[in-house]
């Protein structure tokens, strides 16, 4: 900062980390201050650069694209579970469980076809599938525990007929629609109740 006293520098350090607008880093005589929008729009730029690599590893018929791209434990299952690891939101109550990011989609898929044996099974399970699953289960806490998916499951089935082709068009759901943020939030919210 050019123009003020060291004193008048020191003091704006403290000011910056007591009030926590930025974060103050020292290594070899150089201070470094770094606030939020600093770190949201590095954040912003490494975002852009994974999706670019990982867009670009699809185009070349790599439907990995990245290191980033996190495998599920090997199993005997012929479901494919390889899916993106997906950033949490900064809401506390957003953030996934330590140690349960991890979302055991083989289980809910298991938990569907057995709840709801009326609907179309899943054949496939692709990186789009894989990717709506995925932020469902790390959008909440709530969400990841196989007995709300149970819950959940069990309600579509008691509670929402529109939803098991019980309409006029004879449409029903699938796991990848009902996986759908927009919808997932509608049949939370009783839009599809028996009325």
């Amino acid at each position: 900062m050019f123009g003020t006293t060291e004193t008048e520098f020191l003091q704006f350090l403290d000011e910056a980390k007591r009030l926590h607008f930025a974060s103050v880093t020292e290594s070899n005589g150089i201070i470094t201050l770094e606030n939020r929008r600093m770190v949201r729009d590095e954040k912003e730029r490494k975002n852009n650069a994974l999706r670019q690599a990982r867009h670009r590893g699809k185009s070349k018929g790599n439907a990995k694209g990245d290191k980033n791209v996190t495998p599920a434990s090997s199993s005997s299952s012929s479901i494919d579970t390889t899916y993106v690891v997906s950033d949490p939101n900064d809401d506390p109550k957003d953030i996934p469980i330590p140690g349960n990011n991890n979302c055991p989609h083989e289980k809910i898929i298991d938990l569907y076809h057995e709840i709801l044996p009326m609907l179309a099974r899943v054949k496939r399970w692709t990186p789009k599938r894989q990717k709506y699953l995925k932020a469902r289960w790390t959008s909440s806490n709530e969400y990841q525990d196989l007995e709300w998916w149970k819950r959940f499951f069990g309600y579509i089935a008691k509670d929402c007929p529109y939803l098991l082709g019980n309409n006029n068009s004879q449409w029903s759901a699938d796991l990848e629609w009902i996986c759908i943020e927009s919808n997932f939030v509608k049949i939370q919210e009783g839009r599809y109740e028996r009325r």
